[in-house]
């Protein structure tokens, strides 16, 4: 069995392990490289988001058409799928906007719970997703279509989009 990673999710890799380790600097520099790969990150989360259900059904239809799956399959893996997307990127953007708001309601008071928690906040909810991701994907394994690498894709690009809240609450202590 071979493994093969595509030189654009090496890169995306780099660019991650990139941005953990700037995230701990304490320059300017290095606090708008910060935003800048971050950012990055987060619209590559978005288009990923927006154009993974398409690349999914893509898929789906070329493997239909090469192994001649019957249209109950099709109509499975269609399900299993948007029941997840659904959900997640429901989740995903109301924790965007929540966390948004809660960085919002305590940018005066920097000493409280919620600012010095705010990051780990974050990670914690990007594991979740990961781990949200990863046992559903284990649910859908099967012989005859992929639908694991797709939902695995939604997450990664979920979780590049919960860099938002990050990117703003950095802003807002360059700003000061």
């Amino acid at each position: 069995m071979n493994v093969t990673i595509s030189p654009i999710g090496i890169g995306m890799a780099m660019i991650v392990v990139s941005n953990c380790l700037i995230s701990f600097g304490k320059s300017e520099v290095k606090k708008k490289c910060y935003i800048i790969l971050s950012s990055i990150l987060s619209m590559v989360g978005i288009l990923g988001i927006i154009t993974t259900r398409s690349q999914f059904i893509s898929g789906l239809n070329k493997s239909a058409n090469r192994q001649h799956l019957d249209s109950d399959f099709v109509l499975w893996a269609t399900t299993k799928f948007d029941f997840f997307a659904v959900i997640s990127i429901i989740a995903t953007c109301s924790t965007i906007i929540f966390l948004l708001y809660l960085l919002r309601a305590n940018k005066k008071n920097k000493s409280g719970f919620v600012w010095g928690n705010f990051s780990t906040f974050v990670i914690i909810i990007m594991v979740i997703n990961f781990l949200a991701g990863a046992w559903y994907g284990f649910r859908t394994i099967n012989v005859l279509f992929d639908i694991a690498f797709y939902i695995a894709t939604l997450s990664i690009s979920e979780i590049f989009a919960l860099y938002i809240p990050l990117i703003a609450k950095r802003i807002v202590t360059l700003k000061e």
